[in-house]
């Protein structure tokens, strides 16, 4: 026993003075590998970079903190932002007990990336759960004089801005500023005045970003006053104070035309012009956000042919982070600048360029989940390696317990054993959160660019006149983009059209803002309706994708005398509402956008005064109840019927039709979008003028007046004399839906935006 006593006592000598010599050796490496970093990463080649972190880890020479903060540098660096994210979460971890100096200045500079990465991408609860532990963690060790633990407040800062909570923000960011002035009073040398300058650009674009004119304009002035400073100096970069100097200038024009000070604002855009700066298609995009602001669209979108040369893309490798954040804004810029030719080019070009983008990202996701396996595999790998490296030790040390040993093997063994099966497990259930994950954000991503696209064409405003009343009502479901409804008034004729795509996602979403387009463009052109089928047509077939197009009705009513033009595209036949309910005789032609050159026909019937146009959309008859049943023509039909009853006028009628689906469906979430309209003719102007009185003027509005009920009307007269419609059951009146009553009034064609 004594014996055992001494051979341990003995090896612990030997391994303390094993530790000694080694702490110096090591710190030797670990300035030689802190140089051979910093050589690689200044080449940019960041594959390597990566190879040198792995073998500098490997041989012991740098931490697992440092060398998961260069990984996820260099995958930022590659656009792979879901490994970046990873790695630098790894740094966190492995610094989480640290309290090693060296250790802690890689701790702040991974969370002062990762909390930048969750700002921009909006993530802003998660980079708050981040941030403020590592910044507590840092002001405890006395390591918050550092300018990443400044950034981390700035993000801070951000983060709380854009949950809207304004708690902490303006302390955090003036807190980081009076802190960044410190360090230049103190240092006063070129890096404290760079990374002074860099907080307070970040300050500034945050309270752009969240329209807080006042407030960015004040850290605008300090922006200036520390810009100014640095310029004094003799050893100031000229191209940074350039880049610098144009962001001043176009910051201070946004700022200045968000609080209507359009004169100033001018004026600073225009000593932005004067830098260098603002020649570099960098330049050029970032002048946008002013011109935008100040509704410079012809400029603007000038400058927007200088995004493909920013982006380093061609239209055909668009990716989807690019296309949700520049692309879109480019078209939406033509659109309004009033360069249709542009728009529609830039919307193939995301069209053509979005299938592409997704298998990309799909690729790119799959590379970064074979990486991150990859990698919990070698340090799976490397920690079973110096598991076996002590083992080896303790059994040189330890000749004399070589049976003790044995045992303690043995159970070493059942362990890893067990810790193997629990790792397949694991891997096992990782695999499929993962997998179900992608799905998921692929969905989600689709679903936002779709909406954003969407927007990108806001809805026309609803005319009024005292020949006609009109109400319309859209529904959204769980799948948006897929429905086309639109409507305008010129030269005494009301134009609408209705209809829906015959594709889901972001594709339908292009399709119906397409559409939109070209019916406000036609309308205010053409005045038959074939004529606008026919160009709305032409503009989406000529790819000639079958199966790809939409259901359209298309309709022209002369407000004068009743009669009706119409030309349908496949779409359900509308209903006639009078004394009784008839479909409107149609032609069913084919969807367009599937054949090009078809030649739509016109037809047309007169609309006795009294009689109401219904149409709707094929998501009013799928909508469904938590039991599964479809509310389908038959109960429509019904429904309709039973509404004319109640109030046959256009409001109350689409009121009480989506009462009826209120009841029927309840609270079960719809998955089409459903849009009505209904336009009821009451006369035209030759059925109100007396012979010895002058005829009103067209757009003289009709005052608002109570509901009253309308005398009986003759039947309208159709084209093939179609049977009434029998009568379904009645159910129970629904619930009153309520819905605000909003009335636009507009006499001539809605303007395109």
């Amino acid at each position: 026993m004594r014996q055992t006593k001494h051979w341990i006592f003995l090896t612990m000598i030997i391994a303390l003075l094993l530790t000694a010599c080694g702490e110096e050796q090591q710190k030797g490496q670990i300035s030689e590998a802190d140089k051979l970093i910093e050589a690689t990463q200044k080449t940019r080649k960041y594959t390597e970079l990566l190879q040198v972190v792995d073998s500098l880890e490997t041989i012991g020479s740098i931490t697992s903190t440092k060398a998961c903060y260069w990984r996820g540098y260099a995958y930022d660096k590659m656009k792979h932002q879901r490994l970046a994210e990873y790695y630098w979460k790894a740094s966190l971890n492995a610094a989480a007990e640290s309290t090693d100096p060296d250790e802690m200045t890689y701790y702040a500079r991974s969370a002062s990336r990762l909390a930048n990465m969750l700002s921009v991408r909006g993530n802003y609860e998660e980079g708050l759960n981040i941030s403020i532990p590592v910044v507590q963690k840092l002001e405890s060790l006395d390591c918050d004089s550092t300018s990443d633990y400044l950034n981390i407040l700035i993000y801070i800062g951000c983060c709380q801005e854009g949950l809207g909570t304004n708690e902490g923000n303006a302390e955090g960011f003036n807190k980081a500023y009076q802190r960044h002035m410190e360090n230049i009073e103190t240092y006063h040398n070129d890096l404290v005045y760079k990374d002074g300058i860099t907080g307070l650009i970040n300050i500034t674009y945050n309270y752009i970003y969240a329209k807080k004119w006042q407030e960015a304009l004040n850290w605008i002035t300090r922006f200036g006053q520390v810009l100014s400073e640095y310029e004094q100096r003799l050893d100031a970069d000229a191209d940074y104070i350039d880049r610098q100097l144009a962001r001043y200038d176009i910051y201070q024009a946004i700022a200045l035309e968000g609080l209507g000070r359009s004169e100033e604002a001018a004026k600073a855009y225009e000593k932005f012009l004067t830098t260098q700066f603002s020649n570099t298609p960098k330049g050029r995009i970032d002048a946008n956000d002013y011109l935008t602001t100040a509704h410079r669209w012809d400029e603007a979108a000038e400058n927007y042919s200088s995004l493909n040369a920013m982006m380093g893309e061609t239209p055909q490798n668009y990716s989807l982070e690019n296309i949700e954040s520049l692309v879109l804004k480019k078209y939406r810029t033509n659109l309004l600048a009033g360069r249709r030719d542009s728009a529609i080019q830039v919307a193939m070009d995301i069209s053509n360029a979005l299938g592409q983008a997704i298998t990309k990202s799909k690729n790119i996701e799959k590379e970064e989940l074979a990486v991150i396996v990859d990698n919990v595999e070698k340090m799976t790998e490397q920690e079973a390696q110096k598991n076996r490296k002590y083992q080896t030790l303790i059994v040189i040390g330890f000749v004399c317990l070589i049976l003790c040993m044995t045992a303690f093997m043995v159970v070493r063994h059942r362990k890893a054993k067990q810790m193997e099966a629990q790792y397949e497990d694991l891997r096992y259930d990782y695999d499929r959160l993962e997998a179900d994950t992608i799905v998921k954000e692929r969905e989600d991503s689709e679903l936002r660019i779709g909406q954003n696209i969407q927007q990108v064409m806001p809805p026309s405003l609803m005319p009024k006149h005292k020949h006609f009343d009109m109400w319309s009502a859209v529904k959204l479901g769980q799948i948006q983009g897929g429905g086309v409804m639109d409507f305008c008034l010129r030269n005494g004729k009301l134009f609408f059209c209705v209809g829906e795509a015959t594709v889901e996602g972001v594709k339908a979403s292009l399709l119906t803002t397409l559409v939109k387009a070209q019916f406000r463009t036609a309308a205010a052109f053409e005045p038959r309706p074939e004529k606008i089928m026919m160009a709305i047509n032409s503009a989406l077939a000529k790819n000639d994708e079958q199966g790809v197009g939409v259901r359209l009705f298309v309709g022209v009513l002369d407000i004068n005398n009743g009669v009706l033009y119409f030309c349908n595209a496949n779409h359900s036949a509308p209903l006639l509402v009078s004394n009784e309910l008839h479909h409107l005789p149609v032609e069913q032609n084919v969807p367009i956008g599937e054949r090009p050159n078809w030649k739509f026909e016109a037809q047309e019937t007169t609309l006795l005064p009294g009689t109401m146009l219904f149409l709707n959309t094929d998501g009013l008859i799928k909508v469904k109840n938590a039991e599964h049943r479809v509310f389908n023509e038959k109960r429509m039909l019904g429904s309709a019927l039973q509404a004319m009853k109640l109030d046959p006028r256009p409001k109350p009628f689409i009121d009480n039709m989506l009462d009826a689906v209120q009841h029927f469906a309840g609270d079960y979430e719809q998955r089409d979008d459903m849009s009505l309209l209904a336009i009821r003719y009451k006369g035209g102007a030759k059925l109100e003028q007396k012979a010895d009185e002058e005829p009103e003027p067209e757009t003289e509005v009709e005052p608002e007046v109570q509901p009253v009920v309308e005398p009986q009307q003759p039947e309208p007269e159709v084209f093939e004399a179609p049977q009434p419609i029998e009568e379904p059951k009645v159910y129970d009146e629904p619930e009153f839906y309520d819905e605000p009553e909003i009335t636009i009034e507009d006499a001539e064609a809605t303007e395109i935006l």
